[in-house]
């Protein structure tokens, strides 16, 4: 009796899940979820996924675990959970509070003020102003990182190329003002590091 043969495969070839480009990581199934939830205006849902994984991924000191928190806050706020979400921002705020990665703070801060306001949450917009003008040392407020982080905010959004509403790998939010540039038509997601060209 013959044996048959299995198909060859080549060794090491990866298996793409859905939404994977090629060349890019393969990024956590959950995250893509949310991510569609919250385009699909499923935002409560939405919000439990971006904290469990915020929760599976923080103790890996995963560098952009407090902008899972981010999402999670804008996601309660559109459920009108208002206290929920500002609890969400505050916690991921404290994680480069506490490593002190006082420049991650502020361009994240600065990008999330703006789209508090451009969505109309102005009162939490200042809740949030008030916070953090407390947790952030008076030193680190007059150092020439923080000063210049506003005038760098503000150049970022002008004479750049439009870039995708939604990141097309993950699915996430592309804010220009969060986005890390490397020239006026090329940036980066700051959620899956793809690179992002202009629409």
């Amino acid at each position: 009796m013959m044996r048959r043969r299995r198909p060859f495969r080549p060794v090491g070839r990866p298996i793409l899940r859905a939404g994977h480009i090629p060349g890019h990581p393969l990024l956590p199934p959950k995250l893509q979820k949310a991510n569609q939830l919250y385009q699909n205006e499923k935002y409560e849902e939405a919000a439990f996924l971006y904290e469990e994984l915020f929760d599976e991924v923080i103790q890996r000191k995963f560098p952009r675990s407090p902008r899972l928190l981010i999402q999670a806050g804008f996601a309660w706020l559109k459920t009108e959970n208002s206290e929920r979400g500002l609890a969400a921002f505050k916690k991921g705020f404290s994680v480069w509070i506490e490593q002190k990665q006082w420049q991650l703070l502020h361009k994240a801060f600065l990008a999330t003020d703006s789209r508090l306001k451009n969505e109309g949450f102005n009162n939490e917009s200042a809740v949030l102003q008030a916070w953090l003008a407390i947790q952030v040392p008076e030193d680190v407020k007059m150092s020439q990182i923080w000063q210049t982080a506003s005038q760098k905010n503000i150049e970022q959004t002008t004479s750049k190329t439009n870039l995708p509403s939604d990141c097309p790998q993950c699915g996430a939010p592309v804010d220009p003002k969060d986005v890390n540039w490397f020239s006026d038509e090329i940036g980066q997601c700051p959620f899956c590091n793809i690179i992002l060209t202009g629409a």
